[in-house]
């Protein structure tokens, strides 16, 4: 039996590929933020706020096709105990046969999106976006079977490479004048180099489709999956999906450009995270002192990640905004302020879905998602008139208003008190606003000069009082010194990817 069909790894060896792919999944993480945000900030400068509105308005409509692309069958090969190679060759004609099905979808809907968001420049873009899907479904499970065997320094291989050659081709379109044909063509190089360097690596070849081999069970649980992350989905972006319809391209773009530079530091923070926190909360679910212990660290560490970056980048959005995206998208300044403002307290509010996906309870996630689906559309509708800052307020309002709701909703039958979580955030909180201030001073008393050294100026003083605070204060030190024993104590956890 090959060694990815059976879960067979000695203990040593677990132990071993866990710590190592959690330091290679955290610098991978790291990379990719880098470049990601290297090419957004090159674009920016070469290319209009409605460009970047253009591909956001079809990427919507791309990404909803995308939750179908997988069905859940790279997780439901990654989780089985065991797995041969003919169900694993019927999942994957499975995938190549839905991606197959979404090209042609999305390429016969071309002409009704146009009319949609009433933009005929959208036609070809989709035509041509409509291929990822076709590609895309030939390698989704060789890259489940590398997830499966914790190949993860081939996958961080494929990832940053992939990123890297996308990157420099939609650089060289744009400084050639392709506009927002750049951005389009650097998904395609994406996926393209993606496909070819999994199939490369992963050393597997499918065999001939073969009907009974037992995947019922795999499909059943990916349909389930896929449904939860299709109503999430519908309910998050919609603001794009309206904004885009009502507004047009140019509100679009400064709108999702705003909420790209808010959503990628959280991303990169949580991404890791989340696989460490996951796995590890699940097998403590009989030690409920160990299970609260564990969370509410979690929740420092997030909290502490991501406050402090949200006030500072509240308070110094506009010189972010003029240095990083340049002169053209000023008018993205206050959506960045109040995006910031709601992503204060958003990292935090992910964190939830640990809880539930730890203790099993799928569907009090899928419960949840519908009942905030109606909520996020009726508010963000209501928001059209005032364009994408009107956008901005509503879903900083929904962020704030539900948070009660949902934290009460999750907590519920757990050890841990609604106390204990605003406790947990409390010191993060006095933090991020003492920064806030800092920053705002540093940037009045740099007015005058020029806004690459104000920036400067007020980044490197909310530094020093980072670091004196945290080295200074007593309950800031105290936390942290438990927060560097939590993760000493992941390291040495079993399990852990």
């Amino acid at each position: 039996m090959s060694r990815w069909q059976e879960q067979s790894l000695t203990q040593a060896e677990l132990k071993h590929a866990s710590v190592r792919g959690g330091v290679i999944t955290f610098a991978a993480q790291l990379v990719k933020f880098v470049l990601n945000m290297g090419v957004t900030v090159w674009l920016a400068h070469i290319l209009l706020p409605e460009d970047f509105g253009l591909v956001a308005m079809v990427m919507v409509i791309v990404n909803f096709f995308v939750l179908f692309k997988d069905a859940g069958f790279s997780v439901a090969t990654i989780q089985q105990e065991k797995v041969s190679h003919e169900q694993v060759s019927l999942l994957f004609w499975l995938n190549a046969l839905i991606g197959l099905l979404l090209t042609g979808i999305l390429y016969v809907s071309a002409p009704l999106i146009v009319w949609f968001f009433n933009e005929p420049r959208l036609l070809e873009i989709v035509q041509v976006l409509s291929l990822v899907f076709v590609l895309g479904g030939l390698a989704i499970q060789h890259e489940a079977l590398m997830r499966r065997q914790m190949r993860f320094r081939g996958l961080m291989f494929v990832e940053v490479l992939g990123l890297v050659l996308a990157a420099g081709v939609a650089v060289f379109l744009a400084s050639s004048g392709a506009g927002y044909w750049a951005m389009v063509w650097m998904q395609v190089v994406a996926i393209v180099v993606r496909v070819v360097l999994l199939w490369v690596l992963a050393g597997w070849l499918p065999s001939l489709p073969a009907l009974k081999v037992g995947v019922r069970k795999m499909v059943v649980f990916g349909s389930e999956l896929t449904l939860a992350n299709v109503i999430q989905y519908l309910s998050k972006q919609s603001d794009q999906i309206l904004l885009g319809w009502w507004s047009g391209a140019h509100a679009l773009g400064l709108y999702s450009t705003a909420m790209q530079m808010l959503m990628l530091p959280i991303r990169q923070i949580l991404a890791p995270l989340t696989r460490v926190a996951v796995v590890t909360l699940s097998r403590m679910q009989s030690d409920k002192a160990g299970f609260r212990r564990t969370f509410l660290l979690l929740v420092k560490i997030v909290s502490y990640a991501t406050m402090p970056l949200m006030a500072v980048l509240a308070v110094l959005a506009e010189p972010v905004v003029k240095v990083f995206l340049g002169e053209e998208w000023s008018d993205a300044i206050p959506i960045v302020v109040i995006l910031a403002c709601a992503g204060w307290i958003l990292a935090v509010n992910n964190t939830m879905g640990w809880v539930l996906m730890a203790r099993g309870q799928g569907r009090r996630i899928l419960r949840w998602n519908m009942m905030m689906a109606p909520a996020m559309l009726l508010a963000f509708s209501c928001a059209l008139p005032w364009g994408a800052v009107g956008m901005a307020w509503a879903f900083l309002l929904v962020i704030y208003a539900s948070r009660y709701f949902h934290f009460r909703y999750v907590l519920k039958g757990t050890s841990i008190a609604l106390m204990d979580l605003c406790q947990a955030m409390f010191w993060p909180a006095c933090l991020s606003l003492c920064l806030a201030l800092l920053a705002s001073v540093g940037m009045q008393m740099s007015e005058s000069l020029d806004v690459w050294l104000s920036l400067t100026v007020s980044v490197f003083t909310v530094l020093i009082a980072l670091l004196l605070c945290l080295h200074l204060l007593p309950p800031l030190k105290r936390e942290w010194a438990e927060i560097w024993q939590l993760l000493l104590d992941l390291k040495k956890r079993k399990g852990l990817s």
